[in-house]
């Protein structure tokens, strides 16, 4: 640093760093700060750090971070806050094209002729009386409900079937006849007769779930292509008090489905027993959760269940569950963006249609209908 040609005294001087600096002093009280040769850059003695703050997740275990059951729920919750969709038209996108609405509407026609399904009219002077398979008021309440399953539908068919069942019901419009209160439009009640009542055993629910789907198939049988069969059937867990095994929960955490969906090879070639090899979470095509009222609690169930498949099966693509009530059901499918959710009443005609095609389309679906990696 250049000298000033002025006078000058050199003061001794102290640095921030602790070493001795020469300071001159000019006449003006200009200070110019010479370095000191030998000097080496100012190293903090210690680094204070600051790491970013652990992650509310339920799949990735922090340090001090608890996984019980819990607070892996609520971490469930939070991860799917804005991540929850309603798909009306889920179950037509998953089995339409192994089940199609004009199908499963057909199968629904034959359940009502054996009893299977009863139809009640809530207008009529005997609401708790079932109404004749053979009645004008059922063929009514069938073609609404399945002009309603067509309208949630994502898969159109404008085949002649649809024209000749809904005539009678454009007759009726013409002659003014279908004019009533929006209170009055859907007067039916419909209810699957064996369905299991309060409290729903599992293993009752199941037994209703393969029966339906055992009917349906029989019906649909000479419709179906021929190369549909059955791949799958729904089963429910032997071991009532213990956790289903390999769903790789970061602190061994226990999750029992109250049902399951396995591959057919997991049963006895008589349907009636259940190999213990394929019960784990490895081998799960779909699982399912029953409840006698809280449908949320369900729901926040088989989100647990799913999350256990795709930690012990990381190939999916994404993954299928049910929850149901007494009086609803939902189709979940769910992967790594979130979850799409198909909402059904049971005692609805429409809920009828997609109960069948569910059921009948899971028993039929391939491995990647059902999310597994053809891979």
């Amino acid at each position: 640093m250049a000298t000033a040609a002025t006078t000058t005294s050199v003061i001794p001087g102290i640095a921030a760093h602790g070493k001795i600096v020469k300071i001159t002093c000019k006449r003006n009280m200009r200070v110019i700060i010479r370095r000191d040769y030998g000097n080496t850059p100012d190293v903090p003695a210690r680094t204070k750090g600051h790491p970013s703050p652990p992650k509310q997740s339920a799949s990735n275990r922090q340090p001090a971070q608890p996984h019980t059951r819990g607070h892996v729920d609520n971490a469930i919750q939070h991860e799917l806050a804005e991540a929850q969709f309603i798909a009306g038209d889920l179950a037509d996108h998953m089995f339409g094209h192994l089940v199609p609405t004009d199908m499963a509407k057909d199968i629904l026609k034959q359940f009502i002729a054996d009893g299977v399904v009863e139809i009640y009219d809530s207008s009529s002077q005997t609401p708790k009386k079932p109404l004749g398979p053979k009645s004008k008021r059922v063929r009514k309440a069938l073609a609404a409900a399945f002009k309603d399953a067509r309208a949630h539908g994502c898969i159109r068919s404008d085949s002649d079937a649809v024209v000749t069942e809904t005539q009678s019901v454009q007759a009726d419009k013409k002659q003014g006849k279908g004019k009533k209160s929006k209170q009055q439009a859907n007067p039916y009640s419909w209810r699957w007769r064996d369905f299991p009542r309060e409290p729903i055993g599992e293993d009752k629910l199941v037994a209703f779930l393969n029966h339906i789907t055992d009917r349906a198939l029989e019906v649909a049988k000479p419709r179906l292509d021929s190369n549909c069969k059955v791949r799958n059937r729904f089963a429910a867990p032997q071991d009532k008090y213990h956790g289903v095994p390999l769903s790789y929960e970061p602190d061994g955490e226990d999750m029992r489905p109250d049902f399951l969906v396995l591959p057919v090879e997991a049963f006895s070639p008589d349907f009636k027993t259940v190999y213990p090899k394929y019960v784990n979470f490895t081998a799960l095509r779909a699982v399912g959760e029953s409840k006698n009222k809280d449908f949320t609690s369900g729901l926040d169930q088989v989100h647990r269940y799913a999350r256990g498949i795709r930690r012990a099966q990381p190939w999916v693509h994404f993954v299928v569950a049910l929850t149901v009530t007494r009086s609803r059901l939902a189709l979940v499918r769910g992967d790594g963006s979130g979850t799409e959710r198909l909402e059904l009443a049971l005692s609805d005609g429409r809920g009828c249609i997609e109960l069948i095609r569910i059921l009948l389309g899971i028993a039929l679906a391939e491995g990647d209908d059902l999310g597994q990696s053809s891979e």
